[in-house]
This record gives C-alpha cells, sequence and structure tokens, in this order.
C-alpha cells in the first residue's frame, strides 16, 4: 500500500500473477497455514486472521476465499483491489448481519462489511462457519454488487 492507503493496482497479465498478487495484498506470509474442514465438508486452509474492531469476530482469509475471489471472477480482475481488503476488515465504515439460506440446506450468519475509502467502496461478505469461526467469502469492488450492501441488521458502528 502506497502510503499506508489502499491503492488500485494494474490488472495482472496471467492467472498466477492474479493470485500471487491477492495472497501478498492479504497477507499470506502473516500466519501459519492451518488445514481445517468446513461446515459443508470441504477441505481449506486458513492462511491469515485479521483482527477486526471490538465487538465483531476476526475474520480468518482461506484459500478457497482466494479461489473464489480471483480463479472463479477471473474475468473482473478483482486482485486490483487487494490491497481494500485488510483495512476494509480493520476498519469497516460499516457492518451489516444477515442469515442465508445455503443451497445445502444450512442456514448461516453472514457478516457484511463495507469499507469506504477516497477513490472507492468496497464489500467483504464472511460466512460464520460452525467449525472454524467466521471465513471470509467474497471481497468486490461495491460497483458491481450493490446487492450485498446494507442487507440485514446493522452491527457496526
Amino acid at each position: 500500500m502506497a502510503g499506508g492507503k489502499p491503492t488500485r493496482l494494474p490488472k495482472a497479465a496471467t492467472p498466477a500473477a492474479q493470485l500471487r498478487r491477492f495472497y501478498e495484498a492479504t497477507g499470506s506470509a502473516a500466519f501459519e497455514r492451518v488445514l481445517i474442514t468446513r461446515a459443508d465438508g470441504r477441505k481449506d486452509q486458513l492462511y491469515n486472521a485479521v483482527h477486526t474492531p471490538d465487538g465483531l469476530d476476526d475474520v480468518r482469509l482461506t484459500d478457497r476465499f482466494v479461489h473464489h475471489v480471483i480463479v472463479d471472477t477471473a474475468r473482473d480482475h478483482r486482485e486490483q483491489f487487494a490491497e481494500y481488503v485488510l483495512p476494509t476488515l480493520q476498519d469497516p465504515a460499516e457492518v451489516y448481519l444477515s442469515t442465508v439460506k445455503l443451497g445445502d440446506g444450512r442456514t448461516v450468519f453472514r457478516q457484511t462489511y463495507l469499507g469506504v475509502f477516497a477513490d472507492r467502496k468496497t464489500v467483504l461478505a464472511t460466512q460464520e462457519d460452525a467449525d472454524n469461526g467466521v471465513l471470509a467469502w467474497t471481497f468486490f469492488p461495491v460497483e458491481k454488487f450493490k446487492a450485498f450492501v446494507r442487507k440485514g441488521t446493522r452491527i457496526y458502528p
């Protein structure tokens, strides 16, 4: 981050560069990787635990999160906004709590973090996992996905 403020990065040229850029910006070296089994039975690896404001649970970043944000949505080039992930979690403008019914029949709590910066707004959605706490689920610049913003009950500030 230039001067401590997140900046929009240039588009990465290859999928491998997209992944590398996102991992670097979200602290992949900050935490010893831990293999987990998610509530849906899938294996995953935690690579960072992000401290959020008091009263909110810390958010765990996993390889599956990165896979969804970068690989599943490669055409969106979300790696450009990678530097916004940690500030959105650590100092959100607002956080909303809602319940969501998943395709497998489970109902989970979802927290949606809204980050507001001089040049843009961002959204990071998390889900509560029965065994592993709150896991990051997706991240994007708000201009593309307004459906996530301000859904549920505001729990922060």
